[in-house]
């Protein structure tokens, strides 16, 4: 147990009314759905560099920063989200071709310091981070419609050079006494 502050690039996503679609479906097909759109995600993200910290019910949490530092952390973050996008677009033609609902997924992006470690107790523990910066990136996702990818100033600032995006009105998240700024991705 233990850990240390680290700068890191956290990336959550989520679909969008998975309950409520899951509840219409056969079970075999929720888990066939989850199979096909985890196996995809993941593959961008390990292609990315990315460390898929969990999966949380249909909730991906990836870090980039942690536990090593790479070149562009935060580049390869936005790059992620921007490859899934593209890749869900594709994977829905697929799916509307076998009659199955689309799958919509919103993005969030924050970067900033964690505590990163071995967390939990002396019988189960895990490697993640903790922090405010996570519950901000936890929180854009949240804010995120379907196919949005909000992004946090501070990721806004690290790569306003390499993508595009549209500012748009502060928020309020849970957490937070300050409205957070937030931008959204074009791609």
């Amino acid at each position: 147990l233990g850990g240390e502050q680290r700068e890191v690039t956290i990336l959550f996503t989520d679909i969008r009314g998975f309950t409520s679609m899951s509840e219409r479906m056969k079970p075999e097909i929720v888990v066939s759905t989850l199979k096909e759109y985890f196996s995809d995600m993941i593959d961008i993200v390990f292609k990315n560099n990315g460390t898929l910290d969990k999966i949380i019910g249909d909730e991906l949490m990836v870090l980039y920063g942690a536990p090593i530092s790479g070149d562009n952390d935060t580049n390869r973050a936005v790059e992620t989200a921007i490859q899934m996008q593209k890749r869900i677009k594709e994977l829905n033609k697929e799916r509307k071709k076998r009659k199955e609902p689309p799958i919509l997924v919103g993005a969030g992006i924050n970067k900033g310091l964690v505590v990163s470690g071995n967390i939990g107790s002396r019988d189960m523990m895990d490697y993640t981070v903790i922090g405010d910066t996570v519950n901000v990136a936890s929180r854009l996702c949240a804010a995120a419609g379907p196919g949005e990818i909000f992004v946090s100033a501070s990721v806004f600032k690290e790569t306003k050079k390499y993508f595009q995006y549209q500012k748009l009105k502060p928020i309020k998240v849970k957490g937070k006494k300050d409205k957070v700024d937030l931008f959204r991705a074009k791609y």
